[in-house]
């Protein structure tokens, strides 16, 4: 798994953003399970470009939601139903409460953490890149530091070496 550029983020985003035959699916899997139904419809556009008939001949991983199968089985799911899979995909992704970064680790990676490696921290980066770029989660606001004039600084301040001073005002 490679870091997301400009171009494949945008490739997901037109997935993303265009209806879908599953987005009420998508909708009343997450209002059943308490998430985003956005995140469903992200996690599908990435994992299959909402392509229920897709598989990975390399991982094994199957349709819509791309289910490794021993993980379809442990959820009781036929990965190749779209409606199951979704469902699936409600279920495993709403055990982590809101925690994106736990739900992409696991959902990537699996539940054993000592089988994460680097592409398991890579696919839960651009799957956070792609939340901020569709507005799934907004970027944090920027923070203007104040502008302090020095004489508005305590007496102390000017007790501090120079070096600490410009420091401090940077």
């Amino acid at each position: 798994v490679k870091p997301y550029s400009q171009a494949k983020i945008q490739s997901r985003i037109e997935i993303y953003s265009k209806p879908s035959q599953f987005d009420q699916a998508f909708k009343d899997a997450g209002q059943k399970y308490g998430l985003d139904w956005r995140e469903l419809k992200l996690r599908a556009s990435v994992e299959s470009g909402i392509n229920p008939k897709a598989t990975n001949t390399e991982s094994g991983a199957i349709g819509l939601m791309q289910f490794m199968p021993e993980t379809a089985k442990g959820l009781g799911i036929d990965p190749s139903d779209p409606l199951q899979a979704i469902d699936g995909a409600a279920r495993l992704m709403s055990k982590f409460k809101g925690d994106t970064a736990a739900m992409d680790l696991n959902y990537y990676g699996g539940p054993d953490q000592k089988k994460w490696g680097k592409n398991t921290k890579q696919y839960a980066a651009n799957m956070e890149a792609l939340r901020y770029a569709t507005g799934i989660k907004e970027a944090p606001p920027i923070v203007q530091m104040p502008n302090v004039e020095k004489a508005d600084l305590p007496p102390e301040f000017k007790l501090l070496s120079t070096e600490k001073q410009l420091q401090l005002m940077n």
